[in-house]
């Protein structure tokens, strides 16, 4: 069990490893280890940090080369481990309504780390000048599911999901948000509620 897997899951402690060969390597567009995702926990995670990178800009996206390079400097800026770290710290930090502009300066923390809006689309504006947290989360939307269910963090809307559906588990509550409205891989019963959630909010 390495560094992420014990500092991030809610079932460990906080303390490091004291033997530093148990971290995991950082990962980057150019270097990624295969087996990487297996060191974490290959019972509940089959790829954390996908290797499929292409230069593609989609719409109302950011591109996953940007978005590993928005990584790094987070990782850089904080003081990260790795860039594994980085990507859980903003799993939750969107996870916890960090993507919503509404909400203004949302601040996540856990086990003496801590990660906010607003140091994160800094250093998305250092990448792509225009980019958003919302942007940078769609495109990184499966990778964001993986770490929050190692953390076990619900998506910023699974309060309002389980007032309809009380039998949800947490494998269903960690792509209840916003930015996963339009994610192919989103659980049917799940992308549907998210739709008609945005339209009763925004188109009526």
């Amino acid at each position: 069990m390495n560094y992420f897997y014990r500092f991030f899951s809610t079932g460990s402690d906080s303390t490091s490893p004291s033997n530093p060969e148990i971290k995991a390597p950082i990962v980057t567009s150019s270097n990624i280890e295969s087996d990487t995702v297996n060191r974490l926990d290959p019972s509940k995670i089959n790829n954390l940090i996908k290797p499929n990178i292409e230069d593609i800009d989609v719409r109302g996206n950011i591109n996953r080369n940007k978005c590993f390079k928005i990584i790094e400097k987070v990782k850089n800026k904080k003081g990260f481990e790795n860039q594994e770290t980085a990507l859980a710290m903003i799993t939750g930090l969107v996870q916890n309504g960090g993507s919503n502009k509404a909400a203004g300066n949302t601040i996540f923390e856990r086990n003496g780390l801590s990660l906010s809006s607003n140091e994160l689309h800094a250093c998305i504006k250092e990448v792509e000048k225009n980019g958003t947290i919302r942007q940078f989360a769609r495109t990184m939307a499966d990778d964001i599911v993986e770490f929050a269910k190692v953390m076990e963090e619900e998506g910023d809307l699974a309060k309002q999901i389980k007032l309809q559906y009380s039998d949800l588990k947490i494998d269903d509550l960690v792509w209840c948000s916003n930015f996963q409205t339009k994610n192919p891989n989103c659980p049917k019963k799940i992308k549907n509620w998210l739709v008609e959630n945005y339209n009763k909010r925004f188109r009526t």
